[in-house]
Formats: structure tokens, sequence, C-alpha cells
């Protein structure tokens, strides 16, 4: 731009071509100037094109879904004509007024947040599209960026059509493992939850829990955490070298927690030389006993189904092993946004062309709903089975710590949080449409029809317990049971004969 000093205050004057004269910002003194001459304006237009063209725009796609007001809309491309210009102070000035003109149009807050000199005020701005949008997904882009969760090149790697990250299969991993074993003694541990210390069996010694908070995560946040790595492992088994007894031997991939069948030390793996293990995020703890588990386990078998199958074969139990196990389970949270449609059905009639000069034909409510405490399965084997169980009490979750698994045995998940999410979204936005078919009355005069989108979802890793049974019948046959941990609810597999 041309410039020149100010008469009255001798600041820089800044040249407005519109109105062919110069302004000082300082003091607001107004100077006329000479008509450019053609050679000038070309030198200029050419050198605008020039910046333009050595400065890229910021690429940021709209990803707001509202109609947007035609007001907020002229603000906003001026906005956008700004930063091609170059003039920052223009364009901020533009997407302030567009936001204030339509407060909910997040990609004017986006814009200030790309354009903001600071931290604190791109924080500010990012948390206005969060709160209005949270599944905002190049906002939170912005975010992991400033938070450290990925760089540059990662965030690059989630836009367009790059393709996913490579899938590739290792057969073994070192596994990196935390002992549970008496720091006093050697001996075994075992765990009160309700006073949070872990306990050694033999000589009484007693620690803290480390317990960490609860935490949650983003699940948009973690797909796109995910997209931005070039390679995705799947590890089919793992190594384990015992450090109390320096035995090595090799883990199946879904074990969380194992005791060395050497030196009988209770083993849990933290991480693998892979990268590749999410550490849960909390625990239910148990609360039904092992002499409970087996009683529920004949109680049920006793039932009359039980005695009925037994006329077509031998299904009484010779023989059962039981186990405690911490099974995983993704636990979801979302918030949904519900649309409820009413249209009249017929035009005729003076109360309906009543209504239908009044422009209440077709009249839409939208609404939010929320749905928490979605529990999937994180694991294949026996998922179907684990879902007759019934519902956990997430109110007696316990932050995670390794300690917790000194008593019991654990699974490790072989489903991922971004498959079980599928299944957890449908889910809520099946009930959210149950619930809005429920509290909308029946009217007569109209077709109801109601629709469902699942905003934002936050998720994590609990372990659930589960006593794991395999009944041996005098027939041959095995059969596989569960038993709720919590309520000693029972749920039986169908009979299978040996392989």
């Amino acid at each position: 731009m041309q410039t020149q000093t100010c008469p009255n205050c001798g600041a820089a004057m800044t040249y407005d071509s519109t109105a062919a004269l110069y302004r000082c910002k300082a003091c607001g003194r107004r100077v006329e100037a000479a008509p450019e001459t053609l050679e000038q304006a070309e030198a200029r237009i050419k050198k605008q094109r020039e910046t333009q063209e050595a400065a890229p725009v910021p690429a940021i796609q709209s990803e707001f879904r509202g109609n947007v007001d035609a007001r907020a809309r002229a603000l906003f491309e001026n906005g956008h004509d700004a930063v091609r210009r170059g003039d920052t102070e223009a364009a901020i000035a533009a997407f302030r007024a567009a936001a204030a003109q339509q407060p909910d149009l997040t990609d004017a807050y986006v814009w200030l947040a790309k354009l903001a000199a600071d931290e604190k005020s791109k924080r500010d701005h990012l948390s206005e599209v969060i709160a209005r949008d949270p599944s905002h997904g190049e906002a939170l882009r912005m975010l992991m960026l400033l938070n450290g969760r990925l760089t540059e090149a990662e965030i690059a790697a989630t836009r367009g059509d790059d393709p996913a990250p490579d899938l590739q299969s290792v057969s073994d991993s070192q596994a990196q493992t935390q002992i549970l074993r008496c720091p006093v003694c050697g001996g075994d541990l075992t765990t009160d939850i309700e006073n949070r210390r872990v306990i050694c069996r033999h000589c009484g010694h007693e620690a803290p829990l480390s317990m960490s908070e609860d935490r949650a995560g983003n699940l948009t946040m973690a797909l796109l955490e995910r997209r931005a790595k070039p390679v995705r492992w799947r590890v089919e088994g793992r190594i384990l070298h015992c450090n109390s007894c320096a035995a090595t031997r090799s883990l199946p991939s879904n074990r969380l927690a194992e005791r060395c069948p050497f030196c009988g030390s209770q083993h849990v793996i933290i991480q693998d030389s892979y990268g590749t293990i999410t550490q849960p995020d909390g625990v239910v703890p148990f609360t039904v006993s092992e002499d409970e588990a087996r009683s529920a386990l004949f109680e049920k078998l006793k039932s009359v189904s039980e005695r009925v199958a037994g006329f077509f074969g031998d299904n009484r139990v010779s023989n059962l092993s039981l186990e405690g196990v911490y099974l995983p389970f993704w636990v979801f949270d979302a918030l949904i946004q519900v649309t409820v449609t009413k249209q009249l059905r017929d035009m005729s009639g003076n109360t309906n062309r009543a209504i239908l000069a009044a422009g209440l034909a077709v009249q839409r409510d939208q609404y939010q709903d929320g749905e928490t405490g979605i529990a999937i399965p994180a694991f294949a084997a026996s998922s179907k089975l684990a879902k007759k169980l019934g519902e956990f009490e997430l109110d007696f979750q316990r932050p995670y710590d390794p300690a917790l698994l000194a008593s019991y045995g654990a699974q490790l998940y072989d489903v991922d949080f971004d498959r079980a999410a599928l299944d957890a979204r449908e889910f809520a936005s099946r009930r959210a449409r149950e619930r809005a078919k429920v509290r909308v009355s029946p009217l007569s005069d109209f077709e109801i029809t109601t629709s469902s989108f699942v905003q934002q979802m936050s998720f994590q890793l609990v372990l659930f317990p589960v006593w794991v049974a395999m009944l041996y019948e005098r027939d041959g046959d095995q059969r596989p049971a569960l038993v709720h941990g919590q309520t000693g609810a029972v749920a039986l597999g169908a009979a299978q004969k040996p392989a």
C-alpha cells in the first residue's frame, strides 16, 4: 500500500484507493491525493496480486451445517476478501461482525482463531466453536495442534483424500510389564478398592493405589489422531520376559494381565514395542464372590428350560472351571440432535385450511438429547454372550491402576474403538428417536417423523467384572457361561462337542 507522512502528527498515513485520499490512523487526519495515473494503478494492482500469490490463504473448509443469514454471509465473505488482500485487521473486523450478526456461525470463530496473534485468543475462539459444534473437525485439529497432540504434517494427513493408515501385522512384540509382587517379601498382592490400598497376602504390607483421575477421550479427536499415523500395527502375539524368574514365553494378543506359570508372579502389560496398547481408563470391581458365582450357575441349571433340555440329552454338569476376569468394554457418551417434523396429511377441511394459511402445514422442532454409559464389548469372542448379562453399574467405577488387577486376570481389547463406535452411534440414535416418539402427542391430522444426528461422542475403555466358566457335561459336551460380577446374572452359551 502507498504511504506518506501525516502533516499533523508525523505518523504514517495509509492510502485509501477507493476514496482517493490518505488516512492517518494516529490522529485521523485526511489528505486528498492526486488521482492515480493509469501506470500507477496498474503497478499497484500488479503488486497486490503478487502479494496474494506469495502469501497463501489459510485453507479452512466450511463445516457449518445450518442456514446462514444473508447479512452474516456478506460479512463473512468480506472477511475472506480481506484475507486475500492481506489486510488482517479488516478480516478480523469482518469475521467479528459476522459472528455478532449470527452467533452460531461457527466458521467465523474458526477464522478468528486462525488469524489471532496469541494462543489465548486462539483457544477462546476455538472454545466458542466446540461449545456450539462439539464435532467440528477443523476446530479440533487446531486444538490438537495447540496441545501438541498432532504436528502440522500429521494434520495435513487427516485432510482430503489421503489414504487411511497402512495396516501391518507383526507376529511378536516385546511386552513391557509391571510385576505385582510385594516389595517386602515378594508375596502375592491383593487389592482393597474401598480403601484404595494394595495389600500383601503373606506379610500384610500395605501401599496406596496410585489411581489417576477419570478421563474420557473425544471420539473425533481420536479418529483424527489415528488417521494422521502412516501405519497401524496389529500384533498377533507378545513376548513376556519375567524379571522375577527370568523365564521368557509367548502371550496371546488379548491378555492384559497374566500370572507367570513358573514363579506365580502377576504381570500387567503396560505397553509393547510397537505402541499398540491403549491402557484402560477405569475398573468396575467385583462384588460377587467365586462361591456366589458358582451357586448362581447351578441355580440357573435347575431352571425349567434347562430341565426340559435335559430330556433330549444328558446336559448334567460333571465338572466346571471358573475364573474371575476383567473384560474390556468401550463405554460411550453421546450428544444427539433430534428433529421432529409434523406435516399436515390433508389440506381439506376448514381447520386444515386455516393451518395451511397460517404457514403451519409443516412444523419442525429441534432439540438436544443424550445417551450415557453405552457399553460395547471390546472383545470378539463371547461378545454375544456378554450382552445377555445386562448392564453394569458405572457409579462404582474406579480410575485404573495396574495394581487393581492383582487378584484377577484381565483381557486386552481386540475390537478397536472406531469399530465399536459404529454400534454405539446406532444405539444412541435409535434410543433418541424412541424417546422422541414418546414425548410427541399423536395428532390425527399430522404425519410425524423423527430423525437424529449424533453431534459428539466421548469414550473410555473400562474393565468390567465377569466370572468366565466352562461347563463340562456328562455327554462330553462343553458349554461356555458367564456370570455378572456385580449382579450374579448368568448367561449360558450353547453346548458344543470339543474340537
